[in-house]
């Protein structure tokens, strides 16, 4: 009987998808039937290819679907609905629509109190699609967004969910202008070591390199003694032992480039005065024997 019932589901959203863009909005908008909301929801997450990402954000799909997800407050509801989101993120041209429709603190709160994996994943995956662009970086810090992932980082343990969290990160450090902050102030650097850790999923691991490499190829004067305060090297080296060539060999840079930034740190420091040492050829330097 489950299974009919699916397959009917099934049935009732391909049939949806026929029906076009404007229609589904009317579904979402009107009545109070909550699995014809789902529904059409999944029709339009099903349809949102790239051909028609436009007109989902020209029909104003966008805000209607941010009212019904704070109206309806069901994990079904979100799931489809960041999932949607998402897709249309992927698109550079509908990324700053997803933003100026009010769609960051949605994701972020999502992030904070959803529980259910898959709707995780999608809201990390929106995020980190966002991440992807320079021009929303005084939006994405104004909503935290960037932080919300780093914080998903210690609450979230599915791969997928890790896995997504990376790749925003990444994004972020590859097109941001405030890296530094994020190694110093913002957990960032210990979160990307965190998931550059041996029991991380390899598609982590990746992503986690991308962005140490980066922060170590500008930012290595910053990263190397925060790094030192953070215990060290460790999960480089784990990371440089990556079944995936592609992630040891970014390892290897990584440290290298660390390590380089160390060394020229303790070269530019100014010797130890002669009473720092101990007071070579004073009272201190003749030993502590007593007097003849």
């Amino acid at each position: 009987e489950l299974e009919t019932l699916k397959e009917r589901l099934k049935a009732t959203s391909r049939a949806m998808e026929q029906v076009g863009v404007p229609v589904l909005r009317g579904l979402l908008q009107g009545g109070d039937d909550l699995e014809v909301k789902k529904t059409a929801l999944q029709s339009l997450a099903n349809v949102a290819t790239a051909a028609k990402r436009g007109e989902i954000v020209e029909a104003g799909l966008l805000a209607t679907l941010l009212e019904t997800a704070r109206r309806e407050e069901d994990e079904t509801i979100n799931r489809l609905a960041a999932a949607l989101v998402a897709n249309i993120a992927m698109d550079p041209a509908h990324q700053e629509a997803v933003v100026l429709d009010g769609w960051l603190p949605m994701l972020v709160g999502l992030s904070h109190s959803a529980e259910d994996p898959q709707t995780l994943r999608m809201v990390a995956g929106a995020l980190a699609n966002l991440c992807a662009n320079a021009g929303l970086r005084d939006h994405l810090d104004a909503a935290g967004a960037v932080q919300a992932l780093v914080q998903l980082t210690s609450t979230a343990s599915d791969p997928d969910v890790r896995a997504q969290v990376a790749r925003g990160v990444a994004n972020w450090v590859l097109k941001s202008d405030r890296v530094r902050e994020f190694i110093t102030e913002r957990g960032g650097l210990a979160c990307l070591l965190a998931m550059a850790g041996s029991s991380s999923d390899i598609s982590v691991k990746k992503h986690a390199g991308i962005a140490l490499y980066h922060i170590a190829l500008t930012y290595a004067a910053v990263a190397a003694p925060r790094l030192e305060e953070l215990g060290g090297l460790g999960p480089l080296e784990d990371l440089r032992k990556c079944a995936s060539p592609e992630v040891g060999t970014l390892a290897s840079c990584t440290i290298a480039l660390l390590e380089t930034a160390r060394k020229e740190q303790r070269l530019a420091q100014p010797p130890a005065s002669a009473s720092a040492r101990g007071g070579e050829g004073g009272d201190g330097g003749r030993g502590g024997g007593a007097p003849a």
